[in-house]
């Protein structure tokens, strides 16, 4: 695992695996470059799971390979002193694009045991020769009870549940800021519940495109 990369080079890597330049809307060469496994779409229901709040979560599909340094160079969020949480990280196509920027933390947060598994050997199979990130783990938990470290937060989601749970998630954050001072960016894709941070005053809109919208939140 890389700690430690010049300015130059660091540069020079992310050039070379800047995925999003490159038309690849199922994720196939993504798997393939990378030999992990993203791809597919698993119904929850086909998965046991313990937790009663799996209702509430929608089926796993993977996002589509983004730009995420771009994201984070277009809202001015510094990696390096930032935390990336997924929520829903099924597979973790999200922290694997995340593992190989210089994050000081990557989390993904998975309800199935079996996609955390799947989630941690792709984590495996990228730390040796792509990880930049300082430190990248998943867990499995329930969103709705994840509790955000502190720090700088980058988070993300792929239209991972429904209300009952993205109302917890956003108290959860509300109530992380009251004790601890941080900035967060919110990048939401498929937003089908983007009403529900609209509305609540401390999260600010910065933009919004049909795939995706993203808020800031400064406690």
């Amino acid at each position: 695992m890389l700690l430690m990369v010049p300015v130059v080079i660091w540069t020079t890597l992310l050039f070379l695996r800047d995925d999003s330049k490159v038309p690849d809307p199922t994720g196939i060469e993504f798997d393939r470059r990378y030999s992990v496994d993203t791809c597919g779409i698993v119904r929850l229901s086909s998965i046991p799971v313990i937790k009663a709040s799996w209702v509430y979560g929608f089926d796993y599909q993977a996002v589509e390979v983004f730009g995420l340094r771009d994201f984070l160079n277009e809202f001015s969020m510094l990696p390096e002193q930032s935390t990336f949480v997924d929520l829903g990280a099924g597979k973790g196509r999200a922290i694997l694009m995340a593992s190989m920027l210089p994050f000081r933390q990557v989390i993904g947060v998975e309800l199935t045991e079996q996609l955390t598994s799947i989630a941690r050997l792709n984590l495996e199979k990228i730390s040796t020769r792509y990880q930049l990130a300082q430190e990248c783990s998943v867990v499995h938990a329930d969103a709705a009870e994840f509790e955000f470290p502190s720090g700088p937060l980058v988070i993300f989601l792929y239209n991972p549940f429904d209300y009952s749970i993205m109302e917890k998630v956003i108290e959860n954050l509300l109530t992380a800021g009251r004790h601890d001072s941080r900035r967060a960016l919110v990048i939401y894709f498929r937003p089908e519940l983007r009403q529900m941070w609209e509305i609540v005053p401390q999260f600010r809109l910065l933009k919004s495109t049909e795939r995706y919208c993203v808020f800031d939140y400064i406690s």
